[in-house]
């Protein structure tokens, strides 16, 4: 008998109540870690620039998201727990 694989289908929910800001240098590829308030960030390129030299950046805004399995069939109605798909 032959294995079957399914893919399965995954949700992405915006969580608005985590948003970042990151810097970026486009003169190299590093970049600031992704902090709460955008004064943060530049502050971090001001620094990158006077430890390089680099003067053009880049400031991001960043939006968490969380990845969860989508629970719904194809008919648009919510599986329970002891539901298993027929084979």
């Amino acid at each position: 008998m032959k294995a079957r694989y399914r893919f399965k289908k995954w949700r992405l929910t915006a969580n608005p109540d985590v948003v970042g800001f990151t810097g970026k240098c486009t003169w190299c590829p590093q970049t600031s870690f992704t902090v709460p308030l955008p004064d943060e960030a530049q502050l971090w390129c001001l620094q990158h620039a006077g430890a390089t030299g680099h003067k053009v950046y880049e400031l991001a805004t960043v939006q968490m998201f969380t990845a969860t399995p989508d629970t719904q069939d194809h008919d648009g109605e919510t599986k329970g727990k002891g539901d298993h798909a027929r084979r």
